[in-house]
Order: structure tokens, then sequence, then C-alpha cells
């Protein structure tokens, strides 16, 4: 299993209704867009992820506005 940290002072949970899961991860988009989250939080990565875990995993999907 893998973990991140999170500031729980600094969310706002909702309900998320608009995630499904990816059954056919494509490791690179998912480190290039966890790599701009990380960026744009000013978080630490807890990378490396091994592209083996994706598929070892269920990766849920969230969008914003379809994308």
């Amino acid at each position: 299993m893998i973990y991140a940290r999170i500031r729980l002072a600094d969310t706002d949970y909702t309900i998320a209704d608009n995630f499904q899961i990816i059954s056919n991860p494509e490791p690179e988009e998912l480190e290039r867009i966890y790599n701009t989250y990380c960026v744009h939080k000013q978080f630490r990565s807890v990378m490396p992820i091994l592209p083996e875990e994706y598929f070892k995993n269920v990766v849920l999907g969230n969008y914003d506005k379809d994308k």
C-alpha cells in the first residue's frame, strides 16, 4: 500500500461523485499528474511509486470538469 501525508487543517472535504476506477492505468500519465499536484500544493513527493504498483492496487480517478 502507498501512503501520503495530508495536512488536515488545510482541507475542505466534500462528497466526491466525480470519480471512477481506472481499470488500465498509464503509470507515466499518473506520475505526471501526481508530480504536478505535488508542485502545485508544495508537497514533498513520496516517490518512487513503481509502475507495477498501479496494477496491484485499485486506482481511482478524480475528475475536474470531465478532465
